[in-house]
């Protein structure tokens, strides 16, 4: 009988050594993706601040072409 709670008790220690490995495997997974959301968030922002300069030369354009017609 004692054996065999000894044998759970191993069984069970290394249970929680691949768990805790296995979980510092996901936290750097979850590291890896929030910084690659925070590189997504500013390219997304750089390329929204470049549209809305675009958008300003255009229509800054369309009414010089305007005011000449």
């Amino acid at each position: 009988m004692l054996d065999a709670h000894q044998h759970r008790i191993a069984d069970l220690e290394a249970d929680l050594v691949r768990l805790n490995v296995q979980l510092e495997q996901i936290r750097q997974t979850l590291r890896e993706a929030r910084k690659q959301t925070r590189r997504l968030e500013r390219a997304f922002n750089q390329a929204a601040r470049n549209a809305a300069a675009i958008r300003k030369r255009f229509d800054t354009e369309e009414q010089r072409l305007t005011a000449m017609e």
